[in-house]
C-alpha cells in the first residue's frame, strides 16, 4: 500500500527562469536554484512559433520539451537553441495517435513521453525512439467510474516507476494508476471540506517526503 500526506494548494504561479541542474532530483526543486524578476524568451517566433502551449518539461540535459496543444505536436528545444524541433506531431482526433486535447505531460527515466488528452479521457505513451503509442491509463470513455476520467487536467508521473497519478477535474478527485489495468481513487469527492475538491486542475507528489501529495484547484 502506499500512504500518502495531503496538502491542498490555491492557485500557484511559479516561473523558474535560470536553474543549476547540479544535485537537483527530477522529482523537487534544486536547493541551488535562482529565481529571477525577468523572464528570457527560449521560443516563440518565426518557425518556432507555438500555439495554446499548455505544459512544460525540462530534462537532465537542460532541454525544454513544450507541449504545443493548439498544434498537437511536441517541441524540443535544445539547451541554449531557440529552434525548436518536432519529436511528437499529431492531429485532431481520437485514434491512439491523435488528441482532442493536449493537456499535461511528463515523461520518464527512459525518454518515453506521456501525454494527458483530458478531452478523451486518458493518457498515451509515447516510446522513446519508436512509433509505437499505447494507451497507459483511461481510454474508457468520459465516466465517473475507477477505470474512467471526466475533463483531467493535471498529471504527475513517478520517473522510476511509471505510477501515474492524476488530478480527474470533472470527477473532482485524484486517481492513481500503476498500469493500464490497475487504477484506483486516492482520494477526494465534490465539496469544500479539507479531504474535497472543486475541479481540481494539478497535482505534485514529493516522493522524497513520504509520497506528500499538493493538488491545485
Amino acid at each position: 500500500m502506499i500512504h500518502f500526506k495531503f496538502k491542498q494548494l490555491l492557485w500557484i504561479t511559479v516561473l523558474l527562469n535560470r536553474f543549476s541542474t547540479e544535485k537537483c532530483l527530477a522529482l523537487s526543486i534544486c536547493p541551488t536554484a535562482i529565481w529571477q524578476r525577468n523572464a528570457v524568451m527560449v521560443i516563440g517566433d518565426d518557425a518556432s512559433m507555438l500555439r495554446r502551449p499548455t505544459d512544460v518539461y525540462i530534462d537532465n540535459n537542460n532541454s525544454i520539451y513544450v507541449l504545443d496543444s493548439g498544434n498537437y505536436r511536441v517541441q524540443r528545444i535544445s539547451f541554449n537553441s531557440t529552434v525548436g524541433t518536432t519529436i511528437i506531431n499529431s492531429s485532431n482526433g481520437s485514434d491512439v495517435n491523435q488528441f482532442l486535447s493536449m493537456n499535461a505531460m511528463s515523461i520518464d527515466k527512459h525518454g518515453n513521453i506521456y501525454i494527458l488528452d483530458g478531452d478523451n479521457g486518458r493518457v498515451t505513451k509515447w516510446q522513446q525512439g519508436s512509433s509505437n503509442k499505447t494507451i497507459v491509463a483511461g481510454g474508457n470513455g468520459l465516466g465517473n467510474n475507477t477505470n474512467q476520467l471526466n475533463r483531467a487536467n493535471g498529471m504527475f508521473i513517478d520517473s522510476n516507476t511509471s505510477t501515474i497519478w492524476i488530478a480527474d477535474t470533472n470527477n473532482h478527485r485524484i486517481v492513481q494508476w500503476l498500469s493500464p489495468t490497475n487504477s484506483s481513487v486516492i482520494c477526494g469527492s465534490y465539496g469544500r471540506e479539507n479531504n474535497q475538491f472543486m475541479y481540481p486542475t494539478g497535482l505534485f507528489i514529493d516522493t522524497s517526503d513520504s509520497n506528500t501529495l499538493y493538488v491545485s484547484t
